[in-house]
């Protein structure tokens, strides 16, 4: 009986320290973005010009949500993807008209709470 107890006692320890891993792990990966432009094109509506000035900004926004989850400093990491977001935002205002954005943010804004990046 008494190893039995043990057994189960070490089995629950190990499962503790996987999952606490697997949050480690899915933190760093929430930041990865990779957005299919063709379906946001679509979804959003866009014209063939506004097409290609959202790949752009698309691409510099994955990359700065990438150099964010490489960071290892938890403050750093978040003060970085929050300055990658609102440039976003700000970069995707400058072309997109009203009904666009309107849409793109709530887009945007379901993704971030669906990994978890609050700010």
């Amino acid at each position: 009986m008494k190893k039995f107890l043990i057994a189960i006692a070490l089995m629950m320890a190990a499962t503790s320290v996987a999952f606490a891993d697997d949050n480690s792990t899915n933190n760093t990966e929430a930041y990865k973005f990779n957005i299919n432009q063709n379906s946001l094109a679509n979804t959003l509506d866009m014209s063939s010009d506004q097409i290609e000035i959202c790949h752009d900004i698309i691409r510099e926004f994955e990359n700065d949500m990438m150099f964010a989850s490489s960071t290892i400093n938890v403050d750093s990491r978040k003060s970085i993807s929050k300055n990658a977001v609102d440039k976003n935002l700000k970069y995707m205002r400058m072309f997109l008209n009203d009904k666009q954005y309107k849409k793109y943010v709530m887009l945007l804004n379901t993704t971030l709470v669906n990994r978890g990046l609050i700010f």
